[in-house]
């Protein structure tokens, strides 16, 4: 198993993967990341993008997680597209791939990590409260939010 920034030959296989997880919890509607205009081509989006960075975690050539983080002010980054394939899912890939981003985030300069994400993604919730996000009544206003997201948080680095 290997994490590692994404690339080019990545984009393919995380944009699939993405689609494919908010698909089956019925997620795959306007205001969340299946309609992304940018899903297609991540790597190019956070190579472009100044202070952000973008990881995938790969098993036998096949990309089984992913995420990664964005500014959305001087001191705040947003934990965006964290994903892991349904098969591989409570095996500590997310838990990689967050203590990366975590990481990252501050290297870059960031004092905490802001997140968009819905109920009906119970599991998920459960790793990020673990990682010490906590909750926020509402979105916090930075102008990209999803809109169909029902669940936003934040945490220290």
């Amino acid at each position: 198993m290997q994490l590692r920034p994404i690339e080019k030959r990545d984009n393919a296989a995380v944009a699939q993967l993405i689609r494919h997880s908010l698909e089956k919890e019925d997620l795959a509607i306007e205001g969340t990341a299946y309609f992304d205009p940018y899903l297609d081509d991540l790597a190019g989006y956070y190579q472009a993008t100044p202070r952000s960075a973008y990881f995938v975690v790969e098993d036998n050539q096949m990309i089984i997680g992913a995420g990664g983080f964005a500014p959305v002010s001087e001191e705040t980054a947003e934990l965006q597209k964290l994903y892991v394939h349904e098969a591989y899912r409570g095996k500590g890939i997310a838990s990689l791939l967050l203590r990366r981003i975590f990481q990252e985030a501050q290297k870059e300069g960031f004092i905490k990590l802001y997140l968009e994400s819905s109920q009906v993604l119970k599991q998920a919730l459960k790793v990020y409260e673990h990682f010490g996000f906590t909750a926020l009544e509402a979105p916090m206003s930075f102008g990209n939010s999803h809109d169909a997201m029902d669940v936003w948080m934040l945490k220290d680095l």
